[in-house]
């Protein structure tokens, strides 16, 4: 379990909140994820299925194709931000599937939002892959009021810009939408839980260095007032985002 822990924590959102409960990380690995083989051929899923959990590639490489009313589509990823999770694909010699590699999420929606597969993922070599359940996530979060409302606040506003995407927009590869794009239109409250241990973090590592002492008080400063968000991402940098007012 602890093995998986590093795959778990490729998540902005997960990374956090392992700084602000330790001990969330071990319950999720512990009771939420499962890991799950293929063989070359098989299929992970396929489209209009129902998602019932998400999945981390951890080993092997998947090809897949996304279908929008029996059509595929081939289309380039959108840009990431640094520390946004990462997706590394090649394009095959048929250019509408992807070969996607480890740490790469799927369906991470089903995370936040009901969700129907938008396309065929399929084990072009030997492959693992950890499944996520989000019922058994929101069963240990149920014991943490505090993760379990921000984890409410983040699921209301991804909802929300979910909706505003057309369906080619909609793919099972990699966050819908950006971490950075929902902590924006977080509550104040929420923005302040996610940006405190990232502020935490910044201090350790310039505790020794005076002049930086002064730019760190002010940014608790607006992140507290709420004119700044603060992330931490996948790898455990440390992002500002931007004003929020």
């Amino acid at each position: 379990n602890d093995m998986w822990s590093r795959f778990l924590l490729s998540s902005p959102i997960f990374r956090t909140c392992d700084h602000i409960d330790g001990k969330l990380t071990e319950a999720i690995c512990m009771t939420a994820i499962v890991p799950t083989y293929l063989e070359v051929g098989e299929d992970l899923f396929t489209p209009s299925m129902k998602a019932e959990n998400m999945f981390i590639l951890i080993s092997g490489a998947l090809g897949y194709t996304q279908v929008i009313q029996n059509r595929t589509v081939h289309r380039a990823l959108p840009k990431r931000r640094r520390g946004e999770l990462d997706v590394a694909y090649v394009d095959t010699n048929d250019d509408s599937q992807k070969v996607l590699h480890p740490l790469c999420w799927l369906a991470d929606a089903i995370l936040w939002v009901p969700w129907t597969f938008q396309g065929t993922a399929t084990a072009i070599s030997e492959s693992s892959t950890l499944s996520l359940n989000p019922e058994r996530i929101v069963k240990v979060l149920s014991k943490r009021h505090a993760l379990m409302q921000l984890f409410s606040d983040y699921r209301q506003v991804f909802h929300e810009k979910l909706s505003l995407l057309d369906s080619v927009s909609l793919t099972d590869i990699g966050p819908c939408i950006p971490h950075c794009e929902v902590y924006v239109g977080m509550q104040l409250q929420s923005r302040v839980m996610l940006g405190v241990p990232a502020l935490r973090i910044l201090k350790q590592r310039y505790a020794f260095r005076a002049l930086v002492g002064d730019s760190l008080d002010r940014l608790e400063d607006e992140i507290v007032k709420g004119m700044r968000v603060l992330s931490i991402d996948g790898q455990n940098n440390i992002e500002r985002i931007g004003r929020t007012v």
